[in-house]
C-alpha cells in the first residue's frame, strides 16, 4: 500500500490540524510566558492580568487536552507523537498543579491549623509549586523544541508513521 493510502491517513489533511493546535499551544504559552515578566511595565495591568492572563490560561489548559487527544489518534511518529503528547501534558499541568498548590495548602491549614505551616511567615506547599512554575514550562518548553526539530528535519510524508508494504 503506498504511503498516503495509509489507513486513517487522507495525505498531509490529516496532520495540518494537530499541528495548527501544536503551534497555537506554543503560541499561547510564550505569550503568557513573556506576560508574567513584562506585566509590571503595562500600566493597569491588573485589568489585563484578570480578563487576558486567566482566559489565555484556560485556553491553554484546552488546547493541551485537545493536542493529547489528537497526537493520540494521530499516525505520526512515535518521536514526534511523544513531543506533542508531552507538551500537551506540559500544558495542562501547570494550571493543573497551580490549583493543586492551593488546595493540598488550604487543606493543611484546615486539618492542622495555620500554625503547621509555622505561622504567616512560614512555609508553604512547594511541590506542586515547583511542578507548576518550573518543571512543567520547562517540559513544554523542551517538548516544543523537539517537536520543531523533528518536523523541520522531516517532511510531511516522513512525519507520518510508516507500515510495511503489502508487496
Amino acid at each position: 500500500m503506498p504511503e498516503s493510502e495509509e489507513p486513517g491517513s487522507n495525505g498531509d489533511r490529516s496532520i495540518k490540524p494537530l499541528l495548527a493546535v501544536f503551534w497555537i499551544t506554543v503560541v499561547i504559552f510564550i505569550m503568557l510566558f513573556s506576560f508574567i515578566f513584562t506585566h509590571h511595565l503595562i500600566p493597569n495591568s491588573n485589568q489585563i492580568f484578570v480578563y487576558v492572563f486567566f482566559p489565555g490560561v484556560i485556553l491553554l489548559t484546552i488546547l493541551g487536552i485537545v493536542l493529547i487527544i489528537m497526537a493520540v489518534r494521530a499516525q505520526i511518529r512515535k518521536g514526534l507523537k511523544y513531543s506533542f503528547v508531552l507538551t500537551g501534558v506540559s500544558a495542562v499541568g501547570m494550571p493543573v498543579s497551580a490549583f493543586l498548590h492551593n488546595v493540598v495548602y488550604a487543606l493543611m491549614i484546615y486539618f492542622f491549623g495555620e500554625d503547621f505551616w509555622g505561622g504567616q511567615d512560614g512555609g508553604d506547599e512547594a511541590v506542586f509549586f515547583i511542578l507548576a512554575l518550573i518543571v512543567f514550562p520547562a517540559l513544554l518548553i523542551t517538548s516544543a523544541i523537539s517537536g520543531a526539530i523533528i518536523l523541520a528535519r522531516s517532511s510531511p510524508h516522513i512525519a507520518r508513521r510508516r507500515t510495511p508494504s503489502a508487496g
